[in-house]
């Protein structure tokens, strides 16, 4: 264990008890050597398994550092008195008073402070009903995903450049694929006919799209359809072809190949898949707050050189 630092105290307290009884007998020797043992842990607290000078190392500390580390109690016990004695002798000499050294204990307390924000989000509890319904909301395509649609359209484009003629011819070419497609029998089918519009200029395209719900949100990935044309769509039954569609980008003609259910996860499920996260989102919102807090009473000054500074601490004084 700690022999090396703990075997000579208690030698030195042994010899000393037996040189003040010179003569004793047997009974007052070991009498001495008990009382000379109660001395030497006399300074410990309750719970305290050492103490290295001025540092208390109770043993739920030498516990938790065993089962971090991966180390016997024994060793973690020797590990942390080196710690505190290095710890003394740096105190010794002043040399938290370095610009690195301080910048670490700041780090360091800074640290301590995270972490036990950390234990608190967890004695909290599980997720909140709130809490849950925010993180529903950031995860819905996951656990709360409404019904979608998967289509095909065919769309005549605004013009680059509208004027009532380009305009008018736009929509003859999207009347004319509304005509062509309206006996399509399938996907394919719907878009070898819409392929074969003539278009005279206009910028037509036929292509399927990603599946969305009806307010136009992708159901995988980020990005959103036209809220006219998810309306248009949302209205078509599965096989149906719709009229024509006014979209912010032109005038389409939409076909429903497929609707696809819903998928909601429940609340528990829900509530046991977001633990680590809810945990998470409270830590940083209680972080937020601190240092909010922290910041209105503290006085922070910063120098008008600030940039300067930097420049020459990062370029050593040279000119970048």
């Amino acid at each position: 264990m700690g022999a090396a630092f703990v075997a000579p105290l208690v030698f030195v307290a042994l010899l000393a008890s037996a040189a003040g009884c010179g003569g004793s007998s047997s009974s007052d020797s070991s009498s001495a050597a008990s009382a000379a043992s109660t001395a030497a842990r006399g300074t410990l607290g309750a719970g305290d398994v050492a103490r290295a000078g001025d540092v208390r190392l109770p043993a739920s500390l030498v516990g938790a550092a065993a089962g971090r580390l991966s180390l016997a109690p024994a060793a973690a016990l020797d590990a942390l008195i080196g710690d505190a004695l290095l710890a003394q002798a740096a105190r010794a000499q002043h040399l938290e008073s370095r610009g690195d050294i301080a910048a670490e204990l700041v780090a360091a307390r800074a640290q301590q402070t995270v972490r036990a924000m950390r234990e608190r989000t967890v004695e909290v509890g599980p997720p909140t009903d709130a809490e849950v319904a925010e993180l529903t909301a950031l995860h819905w395509q996951e656990m709360d995903l409404p019904e979608q649609v998967h289509v095909i359209h065919a769309v005549a484009l605004h013009p680059e450049h509208p004027d009532p003629a380009s305009i008018a011819k736009a929509k003859a070419v999207a009347n004319a694929l509304e005509q062509a497609v309206a006996g399509a029998t399938s996907k394919e089918d719907f878009e070898a006919r819409a392929k074969a519009v003539p278009h005279d200029g206009v910028d037509v395209r036929v292509e399927e799209l990603p599946n969305f719900i009806e307010d136009g949100r992708l159901s995988a990935g980020e990005g959103a359809m036209d809220d006219s044309f998810s309306r248009g769509a949302f209205a078509v039954r599965v096989g149906a072809t719709s009229p024509v569609v006014e979209s912010s980008f032109g005038w389409h003609v939409i076909r429903m190949l497929e609707r696809l259910p819903a998928v909601h996860a429940s609340l528990e499920e829900r509530r046991r898949a977001f633990t680590p996260e809810a945990r998470a989102m409270r830590g940083r919102k209680g972080m937020d707050t601190l240092l909010a807090d922290l910041h209105a009473r503290a006085h922070i000054e910063i120098s008008p050189a600030v940039d300067a500074l930097l420049t020459e601490a990062l370029t050593g004084g040279k000119q970048p």
